[in-house]
């Protein structure tokens, strides 16, 4: 056997390692895949029976690499490691060469110290997903320098976050190690966490803007899960995220921090982090599941996250309410799902008048539409539904725009309260719209009414204001978000100059209904009402929409006639029994019809047209009723009877009515003047005893032919007035002048009754395009006829009768128009007569139409004098009736307004003005004095000497 030359070094090795190493490396007699076997025997024993050991192992010291001074995440940490080696020969190992290596280590040459020690570096990368225990690292391979087949396999594991390593070769775990790496929603842990709502944030929290944010503040401390060390000086992010939006869908979901303190957690790993959370305040009160994302910003941790459930409540500023931490998830169910609504209970009404400037309008038909203006005050809430943290759900609206509503409702037949049984028994009035300003809770605006003039009678007693208050959508506005509107009714009173009105009918619909409500019949049927009438109301509203108050004023005055003014007239003169066919006529037509005398001038035309005419006028118009043949040689008379009395006394043989059929008005209707006339019917009964000693004079007139009424009112067939008043009955106009001379004594005792009507009047001054006409109506005429008498010396010279002159109807009549029509400014007058204003009663019902009964409405003088006259003479044939006992003045009037009401408001609904729509009739009683008084001659008053017998009356 012989050995090879290289091999030199065998101090160290044992006579039958050498004798192994010798034949592995260099026997001749080996082939080369035996020598590799018996390579790796040799290796196997070796470690077995190590020559060489590490005795101790340690952890010198720990060098961290961190991204900033500040931070306490190190993205790399190396450690410096010791080892102590030892031979199992007893052999000193001072100052060797030993090569360390391993997998993904780079191989270091290293030599022992005076110890036998050698020290390098572990270098490794921070992985904060592994857990805090001892993991195993990669195996090093300690190796004898001068011999590549004298190593040492050391094994080791690390804890990363302890800085420790363990030589695992003599060192048994305990317990079985736990590779479970943590997700990157797992490394970090945050703890600690306060949410402080810290007041209104960048929206104006005014109460219209549907959308606002609170700024909140997240206090929170962030560690490693892995060992609880803090993150001190890092860098997060963070979010609330609305899981409810999110879930839907809904954008916004997510809302972004804008502030953390001095831009980083502090050194124990905590920070201030601030929100501005939006608010979706008017939607139903609920706890709103929110997730808080926390992300580091540091690579090293995997860009980390932390989430932890909140469930916010953002209708309380209260901290504690406002938020708790949810370590489920889940957040408590909401007691009542229902959005906010907008909730008036009470308002105030102040009447501030007519605008004289555009408080009136007017169209072709002469329909008037009145705007009453009125402030109302209110002070607008929101009804929550419910509250956690209050009692009372309700709050002011202290600050924005809304839409405010306000219908006027008239119960037609007395109703005193707007249900949804009666709601079809209501008429609506009126209704204003407008945009309003709250400000610190008070809603102040004026609110213009435009009222027909013939609806007058159902705001003068009980009616009912309904009230809409609505949010105003901006653009980009979701509607699901905004309050649900305030539906509420109340008693209105136009005729009171302030007044408060408790809105004692309130909608407050839920937006859905459980299912236990309709578990109670009561309870299904209550709110299927209130939809109901809500629906009914909201229809109202829905018919309005966008409509301007010139569209409602428009709308009220819709003409009612497709016909002209002049056409309707024509149509009524149709009507008129008492007269033939009208002959039309112009000027120089009606001059053709008279003698040359009695011609009328351009002058007395022009008055006629204006009801300014007098006496003289109206008996050169006899001609064109009668002859006008005259007879006699020297002094000419007309020969017909009739001609010579309608000289005498013209206006007992005619009517003169100007007219003015409206095609277009031209200007806005201004107030020209009103006033209020008393209208007093009375009865009484009384005893008396007198004694009076009486010389009289007196000279009068009077005459039973009088003019006729232009209506018949039917009094039934036991009316003492046969034929109705439009025949029998007339005007009687008499005229007398006496002197008395009288001495006596007189008791009387005397006790009476009386009602009050009153005709409030406003007169308006316009200009229009008319067509003016004046009419010559024939009132009566005198019928010659024979009348037998057998009574001798009776005066008739034994004839046996007489010829005398009865009354009886002229049915002639003229209509004298002008050529074309022209501008003309007008006056017209309306009425509202009623039984006054006084309301307080303890029996009555001042405030209910039907116990309202004498409110009529009419237009024109000549309609509102027809009225009165009416009521005299038809007083006047009841009081013919025998009784024995006066009655009281109700009894009469009632009976009156019946028939009067029969014929000129059939339908009781008080729609008609009782005028010809588009025609003025004009009226001038001072200026046509000649119509109405007895004469214009120079009849004075007769001397206090006067003698009847001798001296002639005029």
């Amino acid at each position: 056997m012989t050995f090879c030359k290289n091999m030199k070094n065998i101090t160290l090795l044992s006579i039958s390692m050498l004798a192994l190493t010798s034949l592995v490396s260099c026997g001749s007699d080996t082939s080369n895949d035996e020598r590799q076997q018996l390579a790796r025997q040799l290796k196997a024993s070796a470690n077995e029976s190590a020559l060489v050991s590490v005795s101790r192992f340690t952890v010198e010291g720990v060098t961290e690499d961190k991204t900033s001074m500040k931070s306490r995440i190190a993205y790399g940490k190396t450690f410096h490691v010791k080892a102590c080696l030892s031979s199992k020969l007893g052999k000193s190992l001072q100052y060797q060469t030993f090569y360390v290596s391993g997998e993904n280590f780079q191989t270091v040459e290293r030599t022992t110290d005076n110890n036998s020690c050698i020290f390098w570096d572990e270098p490794i990368t921070m992985d904060y997903s592994l857990p805090n225990t001892y993991l195993p690292m990669g195996d090093r391979v300690i190796t004898l320098g001068t011999s590549a087949n004298i190593s040492y396999d050391l094994k080791l594991s690390m804890n990363q976050y302890t800085n420790s390593i363990i030589h695992r070769n003599n060192y048994v775990m305990k317990t079985s190690l736990n590779k479970s790496r943590l997700s990157s929603n797992e490394i970090i842990n945050v703890k600690n966490v306060k949410i402080t709502p810290k007041g209104f944030g960048q929206v104006d929290p005014r109460n219209d803007n549907l959308i606002i944010d609170q700024k909140v503040v997240v206090n929170g401390c962030l560690n490693l899960k892995a060992n609880g060390s803090s993150l001190s000086n890092e860098f997060v992010k963070a979010r609330l995220i609305n899981l409810e939006k999110q879930e839907n869908g809904e954008e916004h979901a997510v809302t972004e921090m804008y502030d953390i303190t001095d831009g980083q957690l502090d050194e124990s790993g905590c920070g201030e982090i601030k929100f501005y959370l939006e608010h979706e305040r008017y939607t139903n009160t609920r706890r709103i599941p929110f997730n808080l994302e926390i992300e580091v910003q540091n690579e090293t941790l995997q860009n980390a996250k932390v989430t932890r459930g909140l469930c916010l409540y953002p209708w309380s500023n209260n901290g504690w309410i406002f938020a708790e931490v949810s370590r489920t998830g889940k957040c408590e169910k909401d007691n009542n799902n229902q959005r906010a609504r907008l909730f008036v209970d009470e308002v105030n009404y102040s009447f501030l008048g007519h605008d004289n400037n555009n408080g009136f309008h007017l169209n072709k038909n002469l329909d008037l539409v009145i705007e009453k203006s009125f402030i109302v005050k209110m002070y607008p809430k929101v009804n929550y539904g419910n509250y956690v943290h209050h009692m009372n759900p309700i709050e002011p609206f202290y600050q924005g725009k809304l839409k405010l509503e306000v219908y006027f409702l008239a119960p037609l037949q007395g109703d005193i309260d707007l249900t949804n049984e009666n709601k079809h028994k209501f008429k609506l009035i009126s209704v204003a719209s407008r945009e309003v300003d709250v400000e610190n809770n008070l809603l102040k605006a004026r609110i213009d009414m435009p009222i027909k003039f013939v609806d007058m009678p159902y705001i003068h007693t009980r009616t009912y204001a309904a009230i809409k208050l609505s949010p105003i959508l901006r653009e980009g506005d979701d509607p699901r978000t905004a309050p649900r509107p305030a539906w509420a009714a109340g008693t209105f009173h136009a005729s009171s100059k302030t007044f408060h009105s408790i809105l004692h009918t309130q909608l407050q619909v839920t937006d859905e209904f459980e299912a236990k409500d309709y578990t109670n019949t009561k309870i299904s049927k209550k709110m299927t009402e209130m939809v109901q009438l809500e629906n009914y109301l909201e229809k109202l509203s829905n018919d309005v929409k966008g409509v301007t108050k010139k569209d409602i004023i428009a709308a009220k005055l819709a003409p009612r006639y497709n016909k002209s003014s002049e056409a309707i007239f024509s149509d009524e003169l149709k009507k008129h029994e008492l007269y033939d066919e009208t002959i039309k006529v112009d000027h120089n037509g009606l001059n053709k019809k008279l003698i040359e005398e009695n011609k009328l001038t351009a002058t007395e035309i022009s008055k006629l047209y204006e009801d300014q005419y007098d006496a003289a006028t109206l008996a050169k118009l006899c001609g064109t009723f009668f002859n006008q043949e005259k007879t006699g040689l020297i002094w000419k008379t007309y020969s017909d009877y009739n001609m010579r009395k309608c000289i005498e006394s013209p206006w007992e043989f005619m009517m003169i009515t100007p007219v003015s059929h409206v095609q277009e008005i031209l200007s806005k209707p201004r107030v020209s003047h009103s006033n209020t006339i008393r209208i007093s019917k009375s009865t009484g009964s009384g005893t008396y005893f007198t004694e009076n000693r009486r010389v009289g004079f007196s000279h009068g007139y009077k005459t039973g032919v009088g003019a006729k009424l232009d209506f018949k009112i039917p009094f039934g067939e036991s009316s003492p007035v046969g034929g109705g008043v439009g025949v029998s009955a007339g005007y009687d106009w008499s005229t007398s002048w006496s002197l008395d001379k009288s001495n006596g004594d007189n008791n009387r005792s005397d006790s009476g009754q009386s009602i009050d009507l009153y005709a409030e009047a406003i007169t308006l001054n316009f200009e229009a395009r008319t067509h003016q006409c004046f009419m010559i109506e024939g009132t009566s005429k005198f019928k010659a006829e024979w009348v037998s008498s057998q009574m001798y010396g009776s005066g008739n010279h034994g004839l046996g009768g007489s010829l005398q002159y009865v009354a009886e109807n002229n049915p002639i009549r003229y209509k004298v128009c002008k050529p074309k029509a022209g501008k003309e400014r007008l006056e017209e007058t309306w009425y509202f007569t009623g039984e006054g204003f006084q309301f307080n009663s303890i029996l009555r019902d001042r405030l209910g139409m039907t116990e309202n009964q004498y409110t009529m409405m009419f237009r024109g003088r000549k309609t509102l004098y027809k009225f009165t006259d009416f009521l005299s003479k038809a007083s006047s044939s009841m009081f013919n009736i025998k009784e024995r006992k006066t009655q009281s003045p109700d009894v009469y009037m009632l009976d009156v307004y019946k028939n009067y009401k029969e014929a000129f408001d059939s339908n009781h609904d008080l729609i008609d003005d009782q005028a010809i729509p588009g025609t003025v009739e004009k009226y001038d009683p001072i200026k046509n004095g000649g119509d109405h008084n007895f004469s214009e001659d120079n009849c004075e008053l007769p001397p206090d000497e006067y003698n009847h017998a001798s001296v002639d009356f005029c």
